[in-house]
């Protein structure tokens, strides 16, 4: 309410204000603050009001204790509107975007009330006996004109929910419908799909109408959200809105239910019309159900003709006072829809002249069929794949119904291929959030399957699907995904490699999980040893030299402090003095690093201790104290180093903690031995890598010798097995070829690593149950004791321990 009135004290002082979007979880500090500058520098913002927790996001925040409180004759309020001009702005609102990159329109008060007068008019609005219930923000056009000034201008009653309160207890909207007696609801088209999943039944009897607006209306989403609670198909209203024309530009009427229009698919696709029938807001039958058959979705689809049709939702008559008319090329009856009339604001404030015959470019597509208009999709968002117009609002729909992907967080984009010159088409999706679980690479493989199975017959192309964490998808202020933004966001994370050091952890990222050959493309773990905080001046030359030689865009990841937390700080007698005294040598060590490589450095802790009291079998680093002991203080450091990277201005990636259980333990199933995860919950420690840096390639990389290669000779052995032993001597070490185990090139994993080798390329068949490190002291030996003729198990008295 502060904010409300500060926002009308605003107008009555003469200035411009404007909403902006709220901070958010979705949104980090940083990028909120380049949104705040962005209004400084393109609307010549002098004040922002906000609240006393945004402090730290600006600097001259004025809050709304700051001001004082008055009251102002409502007579002199009239007196000060009355002397500004009708042309001048009221106020400020900003279209659809992304960080950085919004524009606003200028609103004055005679398309303020244009619109007003139209709206009111189209949904027979009556403030005598309509409600509104809302949780739209106040920083959209929806939420601004249709839930505060329509019913402010009208003195319509309306009840507000908070909006991240209803993201997350959407029923909250449904409840306060029936408690209230609402009978207005703007929603934007995702809305109706979360509602659809809200159980329980609530009284809607109230609502003359649910208008679907702000995003393609779809009626798949009508159709489940009626079978949900049973509204009934005059309930249900579809509206056209964007800022420039202050916001409804068309509107379907209340009470009636909006008409769908079947077309045939193939001259859509080139931007021709060819209409089948009109068809009533029915429920699809069981035997057309698009998840069953596998049918593709179109903008706003009723797949019962498979491939042949699609259905359209007519997004009503242009309002009162409103003209839209179709600008496409010759022989074309799909295009850019251009707006005029009262409410219409010609240019963006600050922004390009607007165009000479007075039309607002809107940059949708779309078509007039019997006076009404359908929506296909946005211009600049147009796939053109190979000759053929695809509208990634199609694709999405589909992708959005295959069980496991989150609804609403699937990206359709034309990525530029230049062998043939045109866009191939790249699917961005979010799983399913599971609470406390990450997606086994299986899983994660089946889903890619999935959406392929369905979208490339469906569109007869071959798609690239890549799967995001969740939350990584950018959405605009609106709600609507912003696709040139997630689109370049992707790209540069797959011209990055993530480098992971640590010690016998890193192996998940490992082929056969004992051989330095890197799994995936995009991550590359390097095994240093144990990193603590007393030995980390020794490991600081090696990570120097691989800092330097990593790429413009590359990540270092240092995964350090797990054999405190298991030997060191249960026993100590200053437990917390230790952990002040580790953290501060951790400190100096990723202070050095980031000088090296300022905002591309990570920490990522290491997995929980031991879950029980014994002994692990490790010489230099056993399980000292007990469980509780260990938990707790394990408890407190990475809380330190969390403290401490944060300081730093660098990632903490915690995989510690999600794998905890109820008991705050974690259990043994998750372990193949006593300290080190099983191989299957790779998918945890990248799960984590994501959601620090966006989706990483795990394209599988190529073995380095493939089977088959070996011709026999013992000079083409000692070659490959040559640049084998090369890729497992940790990075940037000149090594002794006759001196790999005693020089210390080797260690047990890379001998595992050669053991399969031998075994896996070469035929060898050596034993693993007792073998001599020194026979992998060079080329030469290894060929001696384990080549043709010489295969018998060794009898060395120092076994190979893999612990």
């Amino acid at each position: 309410p502060a904010m409300l009135a500060a926002w009308l004290g605003a107008i009555l002082a003469g200035k411009w204000p404007t909403f902006l979007s709220y901070p958010s979880r979705k949104v980090s500090a940083d990028d909120y603050r380049i949104r705040l500058e962005n209004y400084r520098r393109r609307f010549g913002s002098r004040h922002f009001v906000g609240e006393e927790s945004e402090r730290e996001l600006v600097t001259d925040l004025v809050t709304t204790s700051d001001l004082p409180r008055q009251g102002l004759d409502p007579g002199e309020a009239i007196s000060r509107l009355q002397e500004r001009d009708e042309s001048s702005p009221l106020f400020l609102q900003c279209s659809s975007g992304t960080t950085g990159l919004q524009k606003a329109v200028a609103i004055p008060a005679t398309a303020l009330m244009a619109q007003i007068t139209g709206c009111r008019q189209a949904i027979g609005l009556d403030p005598e006996r309509d409600r509104i219930v809302s949780w739209l923000p106040l920083y959209h056009d929806m939420g601004l004109v249709a839930t505060f000034l329509l019913p402010l201008l009208t003195r319509t009653p309306v009840c507000y929910l908070d909006p991240f309160a209803w993201a997350a207890e959407p029923a909250s909207l449904l409840r306060a419908i029936e408690r209230h007696r609402g009978s207005l609801c703007w929603l934007p088209n995702f809305a109706f799909a979360f509602l659809a999943r809200v159980e329980g039944t609530f009284d809607l009897t109230s609502m003359r109408a649910f208008i679907n607006c702000s995003e393609p209306a779809s009626p798949e989403a009508f159709h489940r959200f009626r079978q949900r609670h049973g509204v009934a198909p005059g309930q249900l209203a579809v509206s056209y809105a964007l800022a420039e024309n202050v916001f409804a530009a068309t509107q379907t009427p209340p009470g009636a239910p909006p008409r769908i229009l079947r077309i045939e698919r193939d001259p859509f696709r080139r931007r021709r019309l060819a209409p089948h029938a009109w068809e009533a807001m029915v429920d699809p039958p069981p035997e057309s159900d698009p998840l069953r058959e596998g049918t593709s979705l179109q903008v706003g689809t009723s797949p019962r003709d498979g491939e042949k049709t699609l259905a359209l939702l007519s997004c009503g008559r242009p309002l009162p006072g409103v003209e839209v008319r179709i600008a496409g090329h010759p022989g074309e009856e799909i295009g850019e829809l251009l707006l005029a009339g009262s409410c219409a604001i010609p240019r963006y404030f600050r922004g390009e002249p607007a165009r000479e015959d007075g039309w607002v470019a809107t940059g949708d597509l779309g078509f007039l069929h019997e006076g009404e208009l359908f929506l296909c999709g946005r211009k600049k968002d147009l796939i053109i794949h190979r000759g053929r117009n695809l509208y990634p609002q199609d694709l999405e729909a589909l992708v959005n119904e295959i069980p496991g992907i989150h609804p609403g967080r699937a990206v359709a984009l034309g990525r530029a291929e230049a062998e043939y010159g045109s866009e191939e088409v790249l699917i961005l999706a979010e799983p399913e959030p599971e609470p406390g679980q990450a997606p086994s690479l299986a899983m994660r493989q089946a889903l890619a399957n999935e959406i392929k199975r369905r979208v490339d017959p469906a569109f007869d192309l071959v798609c690239e699907v890549a799967l995001a964490p969740p939350g990584w998808l950018l959405k605009s202020s609106s709600g609507k995904i912003a696709r040139g933004t997630n689109l370049d966001r992707f790209l540069a994370s797959r011209q990055r490699t993530i480098h992971l050091c640590g010690d016998s952890h890193v192996r998940l990222f490992w082929t056969d999980n004992t051989s330095h050959s890197n799994r995936f493309r995009g991550v590359r773990a390097h095994w240093v040893g144990l990193l603590w905080s007393e030995n980390w001046r020794g490991a600081l030359p090696y990570l120097a030299q691989l800092a330097e030689s990593l790429a413009p865009r590359d990540l270092l990841v240092i995964q350090a402090g797990e054999p405190e937390c298991r030997s060191i700080f249960a026993v100590d007698p200053d437990p917390e003095g230790r952990i002040e005294r580790a953290v501060a040598e951790y400190q100096a060590f990723f202070t050095l690093l980031s000088r090296l490589l300022p905002h591309r450095l990570a920490y990522m802790t290491g997995i929980p201790t031991q879950p029980d009291n014994l002994d692990n079998g490790d010489r230099n680093w056993p399980v000292r104290g007990s469980r509780e002991e260990r938990y707790r203080w394990q408890k407190l450091f990475y809380a330190r180093m969390r403290a401490m990277c944060t300081s730093l201005v660098i990632h903490f990636i915690d995989v510690c903690q999600p794998l905890l259980e109820a008991d705050g333990f974690i259990a043994r199933r998750r372990l193949a031995d006593c300290n080190h995860l099983h191989p299957d919950e790779v998918a945890l420690p990248i799960q984590a890598l994501e959601a620090a840096f966006g989706p990483i390639d795990l394209t599988p990389t190529p073995t380095a010798i493939a089977p088959g290669a070996w011709d026999g000779t013992r000079e083409h052995f000692e070659t490959l097995l040559g640049a084998r032993i090369r890729e497992l001597v940790p990075f940037g070490l000149e090594i002794d070829e006759n001196r790999l185990v005693s020089g210390g090139f080797l260690d047990s994993l890379a001998i595992v690593g050669l053991i399969a080798t031998l075994d896996r390329l070469f035929g060898f068949q050596v034993s693993l149950e007792r073998v001599d490190r020194l026979d992998f002291d060079s080329v030469a030996r290894i060929w001696e004791v384990h080549g043709p003729g010489n295969r018998t198990v060794a009898t060395g008295s120092r076994p190979v321990s893999t612990g």
